[in-house]
Order: structure tokens, then sequence, then C-alpha cells
């Protein structure tokens, strides 16, 4: 996979050789260089295409990502806002500014976020597992038990998922329920669907 990222690459340098005012392509190389985990070329990619066009809001997005993904938390959650002060409905900015603020330890406003982001019809595993551990930060076990079990339904092969749900079970006495969710997370380790 990777060899088709660094293919990718080139790609979008040929590109840009050739249209060097076109930002979806400066865009979709950040991407490329996200992946790969080239963090500050990809940050430097998204800021030039910030600057290029401030008012597109998965350009924040997109810087807030690899800000994120420096650990620069505060300067990402300000991109995220910025995408979202632009397009309230951006539902990719909520989803990963959830993820910065849970980070941060900012349980309650990381689940404000992956509740607008899940309302905005983003419902995949990984938001619902975030939401899950927000809520568990903050002792709310039940309704961090009710976001791990629409993940499990989501990704059911998302491990951590499995290993969340069973020590909620676990810590609330449900010892049967405990063990059936860790007898499919080990399942899950050991390579068994």
């Amino acid at each position: 996979a990777m060899g088709r990222y660094n293919e990718a690459l080139e790609s979008f340098d040929a590109a840009w050789r050739i249209d060097d005012t076109d930002m979806s392509i400066l865009d979709n190389k950040g991407r490329a260089l996200l992946f790969l985990r080239r963090y500050e070329e990809a940050q430097q990619a998204f800021d030039r295409c910030v600057s290029a066009n401030p008012a597109n809001a998965r350009f924040h997005t997109d810087r807030g990502r690899a800000l994120a993904s420096l650990d620069r938390l505060e300067q990402a959650i300000e991109a995220f806002d910025h995408a979202t002060s632009l397009d309230r409905n951006y539902a990719e900015a909520w989803k990963f500014k959830g993820s910065a603020q849970l980070k941060l330890g900012d349980n309650n406003k990381a689940v404000l976020s992956f509740n607008r982001a899940i309302d905005l019809g983003i419902e995949d595993g990984a938001v619902l597992r975030m939401k899950g551990r927000a809520l568990e930060n903050m002792g709310r076990l039940e309704e961090a038990r009710e976001a791990y079990s629409r993940a499990s339904v989501v990704s059911p092969t998302d491990q951590i998922v499995w290993e969340r749900i069973a020590l909620i079970d676990e810590s609330e006495g449900l010892l049967e329920n405990a063990f059936s969710a860790i007898d499919r997370a080990s399942a899950l380790d050991s390579g068994v669907k």
C-alpha cells in the first residue's frame, strides 16, 4: 500500500507541475502524505491550500488532521472550528474535532462533536468507539456501553470495542456478558472470526 501512495505522490507532483493553481491536487497530495506519516509535509501542503482558498472547509479539516497528527491539538481544534464555521454540516470536521478533543481530555466536548458527526451521517465504528471512550472517561458507563455496542454492530471485527464492552460489563457485575465479549476480542486477536 505504501508503494501506491508513493506512486500517487509522484503523480500529484506531475499534475502540480502542469497546473499549480488546482488546489485539489495539492490537497490530495497532502492526504497521501498523511497516510505516509509525513505530517510536516502534509501540513505544509494543507497550509498552501488554505492560503489559496480560505473558504474551503475540507482544506481546513485536512490541515487540522495534519496538526493533530503532529500533536498540536489546540491548533488542530482551531482548524476544525474554522471548517465548521464555514460549513456547519461538514461531518468529517466534527469527527476529527471530537478525536482531538478526546486526546486533550475534553470528553464532554468530544461527545458533542461525535454526536454532531453522527447526526450528519457518520456512524462508523471509530466514531462510536471514540464516543464510547469519552463517555467511559466521564463515568457514564451505560451510555458508553451503548456506543460500544453500536460500534460492535458497525465494526464487528474491532477488537478494542469488544475489550471495552468486557471491561464495562465486568465492572457492572455482568460476568457472563464480560466473558462473552472477551472471548470475542480474543478470537479476533488470534485471527479467528
